[in-house]
């Protein structure tokens, strides 16, 4: 964010988003944003929400060193480490809910990301609350606020990749960067099984922010690395192969569930491939 260099590490400095129940706000000012969104369930997306609402729509967002805010947790007897059980579910709808209010034609990446939401509940008094306060585009968020937000270009295809072999999907495992990844039973939750290509060849994995791509190593293992050219694939719809542009070898997986590149091989089913679309 601009102004994070100021060697006064005591300034206030400015901030893309902020917690969703630890800050501090004028009151009047608050309401007149619409407070909180009130069909979000429990909590989470909530931080997303507040933030953007309130960078679109006039204010802004501060990181201020020298203040001090309380934050009471029950005892670890009722939930350890939160105040609540909250559902993976319960948190991906509001996550969705307030990406499809606000973030506009870039809510397609959360999508590809996020597990299925069901029902989102009545999204038109927030779509009301923004028309009314004249707020800005979400392009307008990310090339004035969000600055350092990796935008990936156009994407081709997204969804889970699955193995016409074994029948299983392409995963991270969990991993992050330097991460091994592997095939994992689908399950249809996006999340570690959802990926995307790009119109430039970049194979990204969404849950990484887009940043991280599948890679082949030098020894022929697939990992997760920071995306650059020697990454780039391309798919071949018509036997199902996706091909290493750097060594033109296929993506194969094995019997234990690890993958590799290989020499391309069109009657291979371990070589073969298709998209489910998010």
């Amino acid at each position: 964010m601009p102004g994070s260099n100021d060697p006064d590490t005591t300034r206030p400095v400015r901030s893309t988003v902020m917690p969703g129940g630890l800050f501090a706000a004028d009151r009047r000012w608050f309401l007149k944003l619409g407070g909180y969104d009130p069909e979000m369930r429990l909590y989470g997306g909530e931080e997303m929400e507040i933030s953007f609402r309130t960078w679109m729509c006039g204010g802004g967002v501060e990181h201020v060193p020298c203040s001090h805010v309380g934050h009471i947790f029950r005892t670890p007897e009722y939930w350890q480490g939160q105040v609540y059980v909250v559902p993976s579910e319960e948190i991906a709808r509001n996550k969705r809910r307030a990406a499809a209010v606000w973030m506009d034609s870039y809510q397609r990446f959360v999508n590809i990301s996020m597990q299925p939401a069901g029902d989102m509940g009545n999204l038109e008094p927030r779509k009301e609350l923004r028309k009314r306060l004249k707020c800005k585009s979400f392009k307008w968020f990310l090339k004035s606020v969000a600055t350092e937000v990796v935008v990936p270009p156009i994407l081709r295809l997204s969804g889970m990749v699955v193995n016409a072999d074994r029948g299983q999907c392409l995963d991270t495992l969990g991993g992050s960067h330097g991460g091994e990844m592997g095939m994992y039973q689908c399950h249809g939750q996006h999340g570690a099984q959802a990926f995307a290509l790009d119109a430039e060849g970049f194979r990204r994995i969404p849950v990484q922010s887009y940043e991280l791509c599948v890679t082949p190593d030098q020894a022929g293992k697939v990992v997760i690395m920071v995306c650059h050219r020697a990454q780039k694939w391309v798919w071949d719809a018509k036997p199902g192969h996706l091909v290493s542009q750097k060594s033109s070898a296929c993506l194969q997986s094995s019997n234990q569930g690890t993958l590799k590149v290989s020499a391309c091989r069109k009657d291979a089913l371990n070589q073969r491939w298709s998209w489910l679309a998010s």
